[in-house]
């Protein structure tokens, strides 16, 4: 889970401009500050084209408008205003922090992670910053450095639950199972109703073949959230790994209803319904799941396989 980030909480704000102006400025600053970006940006394009607006007033004319940007998915121009504010040498910490995020959204890791350095070395004390950071690290796939961020988030503030969630993510994507498995366990410890957290902490159990407690979380996924195919899909694999193909062939089926261009459901269907009885229908999943993904190795595999035993059979036993 990748928490969308904003690190910057915009105080209330003072103007120094003259009586008449003051009820179209106040209205432009209510606007700029605003959660809708449409009519934040304009009014923020106002402000900072005010004649008297210099300062601290207008880096956080720009830092407004740089929220704003961000919220309509403008992110080069998000990261100009905050090289602006940056120029204007206003709350360098945060700004650096806030561009940081920016350039997260933007794809551009190496530069976030430089700005989120910046941050750190200007205030060693902010949890979003490591938390930022740690996002960054992670979709670089330097999961030990992500994991380094989130933890000293979490020493910052023991209760930031997203350092949790995305750090027991990291886990689980540096093999590192049994570490994840805790993490999963304080983030359902702290908020009990959140479906991924089950179907997450269910897949490592999964992946360590402990397979009556993957299917314990991914049933209670399901529970929360029925939709949630990947849930479907994992036990669908747990039960088959424990031989109840027919439990195994009922939820690969429901997750190819939630989610039917996923191959691998297919697969897993086919080579389920293979091992029950040998039914034909495997091949005619097997051939789907290729029209959907030509490259499917496993797929291609098994559709040799169990095609090959067809034809071996004695024409009385097919």
């Amino acid at each position: 889970m990748m928490t969308r980030l904003i690190f910057v909480a915009l105080a209330a704000l003072s103007f120094g401009f003259s009586q008449s102006a003051k009820a179209d400025i106040a209205q432009d600053w209510t606007q700029c500050r605003g959660q809708n970006p449409t009519l934040a940006v304009p009014a923020c394009d106002a402000l900072i084209q005010q004649d008297g607006l210099t300062g601290t007033d207008l880096a956080r004319a720009y830092v407004s408008r740089s929220v704003a940007y961000d919220r309509k998915g403008n992110y080069p121009l998000a990261i100009a205003d905050l090289n602006k504010v940056i120029e204007l040498k206003f709350n360098l910490a945060v700004t650096y922090g806030q561009r940081g995020v920016a350039h997260i959204h933007n794809g551009e890791y190496d530069l976030a992670i430089a700005d989120f350095d910046k941050s750190v070395e200007l205030d060693p004390a902010n949890v979003n910053t490591f938390y930022g950071r740690g996002v960054a690290h992670g979709l670089k796939a330097e999961y030990a450095l992500a994991i380094a961020d989130y933890s000293h988030a979490i020493e910052l503030n023991p209760n930031f639950f997203p350092a949790y969630f995305n750090r027991a993510l990291a886990h689980t994507m540096a093999f590192e199972f049994d570490l994840a498995i805790a993490d999963w366990n304080k983030v359902i410890e702290m908020k009990p109703d959140i479906p991924e957290a089950y179907y997450q902490r269910g897949t490592n159990y999964e992946i360590k073949g402990e397979f009556d407690l993957a299917i314990a979380d991914f049933s209670k996924a399901i529970d929360l959230k029925p939709n949630l195919a990947e849930a479907y899909e994992g036990r669908a694999i747990a039960y088959d790994q424990k031989h109840e193909y027919d439990l195994a062939i009922a939820d690969c089926t429901k997750a190819i209803e939630l989610n039917p261009q996923n191959a691998t459901n297919y697969v897993n269907r086919g080579i389920s319904r293979w091992e029950v009885r040998h039914d034909p229908g495997a091949i005619d999943d097997l051939k789907t799941a290729l029209s959907i993904d030509p490259t499917n190795a496993t797929a291609k595999a098994k559709l040799e396989s169990y095609q090959k035993a067809l034809n071996e059979q004695p024409p009385n036993a097919k």
